[in-house]
């Protein structure tokens, strides 16, 4: 074994653990990550600020997203209207989880 190391994704992930996926030639974050952050970046120049929600990644990132979408309900930084549609899509990303992987097929299928 060489001591040359692959890079990995630097992200970290709502329960506090780093993704780990290979990192994109040049980037600190795998191809998912790192288009998610570009995004973000395109949306904050042309919308209004929001306070970051989760990429809807894992459970526990759903559950940080009904975190916020309750505490913000609760302090009328939204409506009725857009907090129904924000749960229905957690709802539908929840029921999405057990058909969804974002590590890359090879690393799913490696025996490490």
């Amino acid at each position: 074994m060489s001591n040359f190391e692959i890079p990995r994704c630097q992200h970290i992930k709502a329960d506090g653990v780093q993704c780990k996926s290979l990192a994109m030639r040049g980037r600190s974050f795998c191809y998912f990550h790192a288009e998610m952050r570009d995004r973000a970046r395109r949306r904050a120049k042309t919308a209004k600020p929001d306070r970051g929600f989760p990429v809807l990644e894992d459970a526990n990132s759903i559950q940080v997203a009904l975190m916020q979408t309750i505490d913000d309900l609760r302090h009328k930084r939204i409506d009725r209207g857009e907090a129904s549609l924000i749960l229905y899509a957690l709802q539908t990303a929840s029921m999405n989880l057990r058909r969804t992987n974002f590590e890359p097929f090879a690393l799913r299928n490696s025996s490490d």
